[in-house]
């Protein structure tokens, strides 16, 4: 199948989870560890996206700072990256032009 068969709808994931401007930088790892996602948007109470948070914008951003204990941060992306149950996903050739 080409990729230029498929739409962005059929490839996208449906559950999306969220965060808001004024969450503290823990809560966004919580839910990051919890549904192994690396980037979380970032939503304003009336729905309006305002931007994406990364955990690389966390790694960058905390440093050598000490607001976010840094191990924390290890679990998170140790969550985040570690495998689960093997997903067998359907080989997709794509032409590449």
């Amino acid at each position: 199948m080409l990729a230029s068969a498929l739409t962005v709808g059929e490839v996208a994931r449906h559950d999306v989870w969220t965060c808001a401007p004024d969450d503290d930088v823990q809560a966004a790892l919580d839910i990051m560890s919890q549904r192994r996602i690396r980037r979380l948007p970032t939503v304003e109470a009336n729905g309006h996206l305002v931007g994406i948070v990364s955990m690389n914008d966390i790694l960058l951003a905390i440093g050598g700072a000490r607001a976010v204990p840094q191990g924390h941060v290890i679990d998170t992306l140790q969550k985040i990256s570690a495998h689960g149950l093997r997903v067998v996903v359907p080989r997709v050739d794509v032409e590449v032009p």
